[in-house]
């Protein structure tokens, strides 16, 4: 169990629903989300006040917290130690009345 959730971390990142969780520190955890994101993000130190790139300033505080993996952020490769947003289910605020 243990070496899977590792070979996972370092294979796809960290998985956001494990950060409550003991695990290696992650410069993203630098990241400040008001609210937490969908699309997978990292501390990326390339990413330049001086200059917009696309995906950083992803939590609107950082210059070097980026997007990664996701549309609009494919062409950004996410490192090992990016963190994961958790698809597992699907969460509402009220729930349809159809079911999903």
């Amino acid at each position: 169990m243990v070496l899977t959730f590792l070979l996972f971390t370092i294979v796809n990142g960290l998985p956001a629903d494990q950060l409550d969780k003991p695990h290696k520190w992650v410069p993203a955890e630098q990241c400040a989300f008001v609210n937490p994101p969908v699309v997978p993000y990292y501390w990326d130190p390339s990413c330049n006040s001086n200059r917009v790139s696309l995906g950083c300033w992803a939590d609107g505080v950082h210059t070097e917290c980026r997007f990664c993996g996701e549309e609009p952020y494919t062409g950004i490769h996410c490192p090992s130690d990016a963190i994961v947003p958790s698809h597992k289910k699907c969460e509402f605020d009220n729930p349809p009345i159809n079911t999903y």
